[in-house]
């Protein structure tokens, strides 16, 4: 599976503050941590922490410690099991933002991906062998997104998204505990931005500024 390179700085504009760079290499590490697993993770944990740390926030640096002292500390085939058990056999948790956002059966689902498909080509974003909406190649899109995209994504598409992929799994699991991570990551990067209502959850449908996120929607709706 192609995952993209882990070493390069994420993708996207030169101008940014250094909290945004540094939100945007905590997430471009972490997004590596839900796919399955291979020998770079341990590579993505330390830039994921050595960003952290740059971010100077201490509640951030110690729950990213204790989320890979978790994690990480397990046996590879341990972190295996864990993860096909989790997003593939059974899939406990599915992780394709649109399938929480619209619901996986529902015909927006696949307007959304093809929106967000062109979008990621027009950038020359790799986003490998899953579909483009899988949370590892989300999280490196949104890395490299200017601010007001990424805002977007953030407030219309991941929180909400994540927020159902947490509710799936158990207190204390792994992925859970790396979802959580991720939330805390999003919400020091944009204070204050919430999850938009889910179009899923939707009983009218709602306009909504997805298509300036790259997302394509313009107007999204229950399933």
């Amino acid at each position: 599976m192609n995952r993209g390179p882990i070493n390069g700085d994420p993708e996207g504009g030169d101008e940014v503050s250094s909290d945004r760079a540094g939100a945007a290499a905590v997430l471009s590490g972490l997004s590596y941590l839900f796919e399955y697993p291979t020998a770079i993770d341990p590579l993505a944990w330390d830039r994921a922490e050595a960003a952290v740390v740059d971010m100077g926030s201490d509640a951030l640096t110690v729950r990213m410690r204790e989320v890979r002292g978790q994690v990480a500390g397990r046996a590879t085939a341990e972190r295996e099991e864990s993860y096909i058990a989790t997003f593939e056999l059974g899939a406990v948790c599915v992780p394709y933002v649109s399938a929480h956002l619209f619901g996986e059966e529902n015909f927006k689902r696949a307007a959304f991906l093809a929106a967000l498909r062109g979008r990621m080509q027009e950038r020359s974003f790799d986003w490998g062998a899953e579909l483009p909406d899988h949370l590892g190649p989300m999280l490196r899109f949104l890395a490299g997104s200017d601010p007001e995209e990424a805002r977007e994504l953030v407030h219309f598409c991941l929180l909400g998204a994540i927020g159902r992929m947490r509710a799936t799994l158990p207190g204390g699991h792994d992925y859970g505990e790396l979802l959580a991570l991720v939330e805390a990551v999003l919400e020091a990067w944009f204070p204050g931005v919430g999850a938009a209502p889910l179009p899923v959850d939707a009983r009218e449908p709602s306009g909504c500024a997805l298509a300036g996120s790259g997302c394509g929607v313009t107007e999204v709706g229950g399933a």
